[in-house]
């Protein structure tokens, strides 16, 4: 998935899940895992947005659909997937 249209796709999923009343309750949504391996950074940069502009379109687009949805952010541009039987990340959709 293009990082561009990561906002929507995220959008689009957090609908789908805030529709189903126990995933709603018990998925955490790893928004970027990451992010440098896609060349971004913190700032916009050589033509790519910054991480902290796509997460934190993520994040209010998310809970705006759902305000009690998990999020998960690395405190730091890289971060450790979060993998655990049944997960997936946007870009395995």
């Amino acid at each position: 998935m293009p990082i561009a249209t990561l906002p929507q796709g995220w959008s689009d999923i957090m609908t789908a899940v805030a529709a189903d009343p126990w995933a709603s309750a018990y998925t955490i949504f790893d928004i970027l895992n990451e992010p440098d391996s896609h060349g971004l950074t913190w700032q916009a940069s050589n033509g790519h947005p910054g991480v902290g502009d796509l997460y934190h379109q993520v994040m209010t687009t998310g809970y705006s659909i759902n305000p009690s949805a998990l999020l998960h952010k690395p405190r730091e541009v890289h971060t450790v997937p979060l993998r655990t039987k049944g997960a997936v990340t946007l870009g395995d959709v």
